[in-house]
């Protein structure tokens, strides 16, 4: 079997200039107008933004036993905050969303949402933090639970202001 180039073809779906490409900076079109414009603010965007790595995430059960011992509490109508103060360059966290919050849709939304709260807001490094969610949070919008999170974490003086 010999190995060709893989050329595009009629009646393939992708454009000639984008056939070979593996997702540039900004996807590009030709048939609808301002759709290159939107899509390089929403590629500029997320790429904008501050990445969180693997290193930042509480992710074994002995760092979350770690906080949930030593750590100071700070509670809210939304959330539960547990934290305490460690020897890293970085600040840790860890999300618990627990079954009667909901099914698993609204737990991963919940999840997701908080972790997007932690992701944009600027953190004091050297902290292990664990965010728990109560049973109002699974009907609270980003709004409620960014302003619930924003005072925990402001409270706790882990915000850097």
């Amino acid at each position: 079997m010999a190995t060709q180039e893989n050329s595009p073809q009629e009646g393939t779906r992708f454009f000639e200039e984008n056939a070979q490409s593996r997702r540039p900076g900004c996807i590009k079109s030709e048939t609808v107008e301002g759709t290159q414009e939107i899509n390089c603010s929403i590629t500029a965007a997320s790429s904008s933004g501050r990445n969180l790595r693997k290193k930042e995430h509480l992710t074994k059960p002995e760092q979350f036993d770690l906080v949930y011992k030593e750590g100071g509490t700070q509670t809210d109508r939304y959330l539960v905050m547990k934290a305490r103060p460690s020897q890293l360059e970085f600040t840790r966290y860890g999300i618990s969303v627990s079954k009667r919050i909901g099914n698993a849709v609204v737990r991963n939304r919940v999840k997701r949402v908080l972790r997007e709260i932690l992701r944009l807001n600027d953190l004091k490094p050297g902290w292990d933090i664990v965010m728990i969610a109560r049973n109002p949070a699974s009907g609270g919008d980003y709004a409620q639970l960014n302003k619930s999170a924003v005072n925990l974490l402001s409270r706790a003086g882990i915000t850097v202001k």
